[in-house]
Formats: structure tokens, C-alpha cells, sequence
């Protein structure tokens, strides 16, 4: 597929509240994740990337994984993030983020094939993962409670 800018940007600065000093430092850090941390595994000689890996946890399965990146590091043109359902790591989609930064600014021909472990033996269909509501029996000592408390929400007249 082709890049396309889904929101037009501004060149308008805002102000992050953070000394020259600190923002070179969290900079500093973001390159040092790409470099030799959790995205190490998609640093590239060619193109410096800099970015965060991270993790969501999924009480109904395997956590999702997530990486922001932005590139060149030194003078950002360009910012992607994935996410990645079941993922486990920010570390797995991390690879497809730099692939994607270097294919837009580096041009398609300067990427090959991601070698990744697969992670998932059949297709997973999307399915809503929030947990289902429990059904009280209305005559329960359990669903008593909550109509009390129900009850006792309500507004004075």
C-alpha cells in the first residue's frame, strides 16, 4: 500500500515543559532503546531509529504488544506505531515499525523480509475480550445485595 498522511501536520512548536537538558536526555534514551534495548533486534546501520517498546496486558489471553518509533533520531521526519493483538511484546512489532520508517524514507527497495517467530499456529479472528456480565437469580442473597446497594444509590426526593 502507499503512505498517505492521515491528519495534516503543523510546524507549530509547543512548549513540553522540559529543560533543553531533559529533552535531550529522554531523546538520548529513546535511541538508546533501538540501539541496544527491548527494539535492539531492529536496529538498523542505515537508517537511525529511536523509539518505545511496550507491553498492554490482556486479562483474557496474551498480552498485546506495542512499539512507537520516529526516524531519522537525530532530526525526526516521520512517526509510526503499531499495535500488535497477542503480541506478548513490544519487542515483536517493533520490526514491523522500523521496516515501515525505512521503507517510507529510504525508499521500499531497502527492506527485505521480517524474520519473526510465528507466534500464533491458525488465524485469530478479532473477538471483543471484555468479560461478559454475570447473571444474578433474582432470589439470590447475591443479587439482594446489589439491588440494595442499587437502592441506596439513588437520589433523596
Amino acid at each position: 500500500s502507499v503512505p498517505y498522511v492521515v491528519r495534516p501536520t503543523s510546524t507549530e512548536k509547543r512548549d513540553l515543559g522540559l529543560s533543553p537538558a531533559q529533552l535531550a536526555g529522554l531523546r538520548h534514551s529513546l535511541i538508546a532503546v533501538v540501539e541496544r534495548g527491548t527494539a535492539a533486534g531492529s536496529r538498523r546501520k542505515d537508517l537511525a531509529v529511536a523509539g518505545k517498546t511496550g507491553t498492554a496486558q490482556n486479562p483474557h489471553g496474551k498480552d498485546h504488544g506495542w512499539f512507537i518509533g520516529f526516524a531519522p533520531a537525530d532530526k525526526p521526519e516521520l512517526v509510526v506505531g503499531g499495535i500488535m493483538e497477542f503480541g506478548e511484546h513490544g519487542t515483536t512489532v517493533a520490526p514491523y515499525v522500523v521496516r515501515a520508517l525505512t521503507r517510507y524514507l529510504l525508499g521500499p527497495d531497502t527492506v527485505g523480509t521480517i524474520k519473526v517467530k510465528v507466534l500464533v499456529d491458525e488465524s485469530v479472528p478479532p473477538q471483543d475480550t471484555a468479560p461478559r456480565p454475570i447473571e444474578l437469580d433474582p432470589d439470590s442473597a447475591a443479587a439482594a445485595r446489589t439491588l440494595d446497594s442499587v437502592r441506596l444509590a439513588e437520589p433523596a426526593r
